[in-house]
């Protein structure tokens, strides 16, 4: 046992020399490594990641080019030399920064993924004048105050404050790998079972860090019948999942995968809704549909929007999960904020959901009141 130890302590010790050697770190740069410093053991996580949104969401452009795989089509009279950073460009939308690292607004903008066009953001505001804040969310160790010794070095107008990575690494996520990598107390290894000072939560309030647009978690509406996208967390909050605290988010969730891809899931909606839990549906002609067709609708708007004669839909699915019958229940309360019922619950209407397909000319068109009478009759 103690030459297993030793073993696993000599390796350690390797493992930290290569990391300093490679990435040039120092305890000055605030306990981070970067990404591809975690790489270096971890190549697996590393290699999945890199196909992730999170990699991707924040990437400098460099000699006036577009980055690498990305998915994006410039404004325009706009050229790649105009742009400091791609925002996004791989899973739903696309935005730029300027030379100066401001966010550009007005008409046709952002470009749309999903929907191939270009769409306004933020047209009331001034092109030029908008900082780049989202930066807290979309870099490692983003603080307010002076840059990282072996951070990112560009010193822009428009990006407030400094960070020692763009995009959402390794460390975004699990906190500065300094001492995870560095072992200085090689005594304390036994001790650490495994976690080695990182963290390795699934607390769904660390994902709720950022997948939230207000403080306190309200969900914010763009219309009646849309919420604004990356709200994942108010969601859930408001859904009876949240207020049951399961699933979190990394017990459905690849951390390491976009949602989008094959693997990209660790737990499916039948591994728990099975036997007694199951509710059957009743309807013949629906049995052929998945739960999230219904339950996770592309009811949040990003990037774009569209309706197919009377649906309308977003580019990302919700995160509401419960469909409301209550033919008096409005998304909109009136003041931008989704209505909430008097159980402490946010809803999806029918016409969010059921109108998908009979709506939409997928299936036999249905009004709202018809939508409402067989809705009680799904389950």
């Amino acid at each position: 046992m103690k030459r297993r130890l030793w073993v696993t302590v000599a390796a350690a010790g390797i493992c930290a020399a290569l990391f300093t050697c490679a990435t040039g770190f120092g305890q000055e740069n605030g306990g981070f490594v970067g990404s591809d410093g975690c790489g270096m053991c971890h190549q697996d996580k590393q290699e999945t990641w890199s196909g992730h949104g999170h990699s991707k969401i924040l990437r400098k452009v460099v000699d006036g080019r577009i980055p690498e795989g990305a998915s994006a089509t410039l404004p325009e009279s706009v050229g790649w030399q105009d742009v400091s950073y791609l925002v996004g460009g791989a899973n739903v939308y696309a935005r730029f920064l300027d030379t100066k690292g401001f966010v550009m607004t007005g008409q046709g903008k952002q470009w749309s993924i999903d929907g191939g066009v270009h769409t306004a953001f933020k047209p009331d505001v001034p092109n030029g004048s908008l900082a780049y804040d989202c930066i807290k969310c979309h870099s490692v160790g983003w603080r307010d105050g002076a840059p990282y010794e072996k951070g990112v070095a560009d010193d822009l107008e428009g990006i407030p404050g400094a960070r020692f990575q763009n995009g959402v690494g390794c460390e975004a996520c699990h906190g500065p790998g300094h001492e995870h990598v560095m072992l200085k107390d090689k005594r304390d290894l036994k001790e650490q079972k495994g976690d080695l000072k990182i963290t390795k939560s699934k607390s769904a309030d660390l994902c709720g860090g950022c997948h939230k647009r207000t403080d306190d978690g309200s969900v914010l509406v763009v219309a009646p019948t849309l919420m604004q996208s990356r709200q994942q967390f108010s969601e859930w909050s408001h859904s009876k999942k949240g207020q049951l605290s399961y699933p979190k988010c990394a017990d459905c969730h690849n951390s390491h995968v976009s949602s989008g891809m094959g693997d990209g899931f660790v737990r499916a909606c039948e591994d728990c809704h099975k036997g007694s839990q199951a509710k059957p549906v009743k309807i013949a002609a629906m049995r052929g549909l998945s739960c999230r067709d219904c339950h996770m609708p592309p009811a949040d708007r990003g990037a774009w929007d569209a309706t197919v004669k009377e649906y309308r839909h977003g580019d990302t699915h919700s995160h509401v999960f419960g469909i409301t019958l209550d033919s008096k229940y409005t998304l909109d309360d009136g003041s931008g904020k989704a209505t909430v019922t008097g159980d402490g619950l946010v809803r999806l209407t029918v016409d969010m959901t059921c109108a998908r397909c009979h709506k939409s000319g997928e299936a036999h068109n249905m009004v709202t009141r018809e939508m409402l009478a067989v809705g009680k009759k799904v389950h």
